[in-house]
């Protein structure tokens, strides 16, 4: 069985559709479990992958654990790279991949997706690696999505990101960035 655990679920949330699904036989055990288990840390997020002889406790301790019961791929996202680049790369690893669904979603958020080796799962979806890339954007530029001043003007975050993507695309030496920055800042 494949359960998916999404951001923001209740144990009582996921209790539930566990037992909607006959993978617990009781969703009051399985919250205890997860409750007492998972004080600190919680239930992660995830694409969980379940045989048919799993009891509620193990349920939960994979769950709080994080354990999905699947291998994980490693996908290596390189700087510089668009979107139709991101979504090949991650195909080239995960075969049954859906670039085309990647590519409609990762258009919009040009530049927010932060390169990085990431480690999916084979099932992994579009939605799935956005948010992991996303998420991981967040974390590293978490000091520096506030407004900055160059050559005594203020620009936003947007703005800046904007500027890094466009230098990045067109240039392939720190010397050819710093002037063609130049040129476009003025």
């Amino acid at each position: 069985m494949t359960f998916s655990v999404p951001k923001g679920a209740t144990v009582s949330d996921i209790a539930a559709k566990l037992f909607a699904n006959s993978a617990i036989r009781s969703e009051t055990l399985f919250k205890a479990y997860a409750t007492l288990l998972g004080r600190a840390q919680g239930i992660k997020t995830g694409n969980y992958y379940f045989g048919s002889s799993e009891s509620a406790l193990r349920i939960a301790y994979r769950m709080v654990m994080g354990q999905l019961g699947v291998q994980q791929v490693k996908v290596t996202i390189p700087e510089g790279l668009a979107s139709p680049d991101t979504a090949r790369a991650i195909k080239r690893d995960i075969p049954t991949f859906d670039d085309k669904g990647f590519l409609a979603l990762a258009r919009p958020l040009e530049g927010y997706l932060f390169p990085d080796t990431y480690f999916f799962d084979k099932n992994t979806t579009p939605q799935d690696a956005i948010a992991a890339m996303r998420d991981n954007f967040d974390v590293q530029t978490k000091g520096l999505q506030g407004p900055t001043t160059i050559g005594g003007i203020r620009y936003s975050f947007a703005q800046i990101l904007t500027m890094a993507s466009l230098v990045e695309e067109e240039a392939t030496s720190t010397a050819d960035r710093r002037v063609i920055a130049g040129i476009l800042w003025k």
